[in-house]
Order: C-alpha cells, then sequence, then structure tokens
C-alpha cells in the first residue's frame, strides 16, 4: 500500500512539472531585445531585453506621427523644401517645391516610410528639423520613454536611441488616435503631390498576409538592423510587439503574436 502510494505522488510531480514546462515554453527569436503586450491593459506578455537602448531606424517615426496627428491641420497644404527632399534611404520620392498636404505626407512617412516625408512635416511643424527633434525629446519625456533620445524626425541616424519598451509606450498612446490606426493599417494609398495621384504601398508586408495584422512600422539601417512594431487583433483582443535589431523582423513578430494569443487562448 505505501509502495501504491509512494507510486501516485511521483506521478503526481512528474505531471505536475511537465505541465509547468509546457507553459513556461518561450519563443524562438533572433531579436536583440522585444516586448510584447496587450494594447489594451499595457500588461507585459513577454520580454526580452526591453530597456536595453538600441537603434529605431524608421520606428522612430511612429513620435514623429503623434506629434503631428496631436498638433497640426492636416489639411494644410506645405510646400517640400530643398532639404526634405534631398534626405537619403527610405523616400516617398518627393522633389523640391512639390505642394503635399499634411495628411498625404502622414502617408508618405507611414507606409513607405519616406524619410523626405518625415523631414518635410518636422519642418511644417516646428519651422526647421532641428527644432522637431526638440519636441520629440519633450515629448517621449512626457509620455515616459526615459530611454529615448532622437537626433531626427526619421531614424536614419545611428545616433538615436530607444528601448522595446519606450516603442510599445509610444505606440500604445499613437494607437488611441484613430485616424493614426487608420494610416498604418492601410496596405496602399494614392495621395495628392502637386495635385496629382501618386500610388504609395505599405512596407509592413504582415498586412497583406492576414487581414488581423493591423499596423504598425517597419525599419532598417545597417547600423540598427531590421527593427519593427507590429500589432494583431483577434477575437477582440489586440496585441502589439516591437522587436529590435534582428535579421528577420516579421517572423518574430509573428512568432511572438502567435505566443501571445495562444497564452490567452
Amino acid at each position: 500500500m505505501r509502495k501504491k502510494i509512494l507510486i501516485i505522488i511521483l506521478f503526481v510531480l512528474l505531471t505536475g512539472s511537465i505541465t509547468f514546462s509546457q507553459d513556461e515554453t518561450e519563443p524562438s527569436i533572433s531579436a536583440k531585445a522585444c516586448v510584447l503586450i496587450d494594447c489594451e491593459t499595457g500588461e507585459i506578455i513577454y520580454d526580452k531585453n526591453r530597456n536595453l537602448p538600441l537603434i529605431p531606424a524608421s520606428t522612430l517615426k511612429v513620435l514623429t506621427a503623434y506629434i503631428v496627428l496631436q498638433n497640426q491641420n492636416l489639411n494644410q497644404v506645405t510646400q517640400v523644401s530643398s532639404a526634405a527632399a534631398s534626405q537619403g534611404g527610405s523616400t516617398s520620392e518627393l522633389r523640391a517645391g512639390q505642394k503635399v498636404s499634411i495628411l498625404d505626407l502622414l502617408y508618405g512617412l507611414l507606409l513607405p516610410s519616406g524619410n523626405d516625408a518625415a523631414y518635410a512635416l518636422a519642418e511644417y511643424t516646428s519651422g526647421s528639423a532641428k527644432e522637431f527633434v526638440k519636441l520629440m525629446n519633450k515629448t517621449a519625456r512626457s509620455l515616459g520613454m526615459f530611454n529615448t533620445v532622437a537626433v531626427d524626425p526619421h531614424g536614419l541616424s545611428e545616433y538615436n536611441r530607444t528601448t522595446a519598451e519606450d516603442l510599445a509606450i509610444l505606440t500604445r498612446e499613437a494607437m488611441k488616435i484613430p485616424l493614426f490606426n487608420q494610416i498604418i493599417s492601410t496596405q496602399k494609398k494614392s495621395i495628392e503631390v502637386n495635385n496629382s495621384p501618386k500610388l504609395i504601398t505599405n512596407h509592413n508586408k504582415l498586412l497583406f498576409e492576414n487581414r488581423s495584422y493591423d499596423g504598425v512600422k517597419t525599419g532598417y539601417t545597417s547600423a540598427a538592423g531590421k527593427t519593427f512594431i507590429g500589432s494583431q487583433t483577434y477575437n477582440g483582443k489586440r496585441l502589439l510587439t516591437v522587436v529590435l535589431k534582428t535579421t528577420d523582423a516579421f517572423k518574430d513578430a509573428e512568432t511572438l503574436l502567435f505566443y501571445g494569443f495562444s497564452k490567452y487562448n
């Protein structure tokens, strides 16, 4: 009888151990830093080095978009300066002297990740990119992004710094703005440049794979590696993930989001 009881106790302990191991299985990702949160509550579901300062690349454009959406008349039209038109990296192919609305510049900022659009928005908002960067850092601190330092409006410089958690804080705030959600979930958009239509396409390929993916922003430079902020809504629940310094941003984001929804289910 005593032997039977010992066998039963041993079985319970072993099966309990197996269950715990399954619950604690972590997602396999290549990102140096990441975070996965519940958009509604802000709860952190999973993280890896979430407070490690890294180069954001174009994910920093979410901060630019957030500031513009807070402060500007989006129907206003501005003229693209030569400084804006000469920005390198990914662009909206704007030329000096062209006239574009602030709303269409936001689409150019967030869909094809236009560095020219970012610079034009910065100049329009603050008079110069330098003054706009000051506003970026002030806004970051007001949101609690204490590990973020911006040096340009588009994230092209290797001296920009942020963390996965800071970008999650920022994006969660931006998602409270309906127009932001509308823009980041748009696959293709025809914008008006000098009263002529121009078709632009979102760099976020997850939007084209599954309707449940609904944003947010891609990024890449040789110094930053691949960076990405992604969100997905399933059964009324929206999750947000940030991956920094990775070799496969979309795969990491998909892995993390699948992990998050599996935990809820």
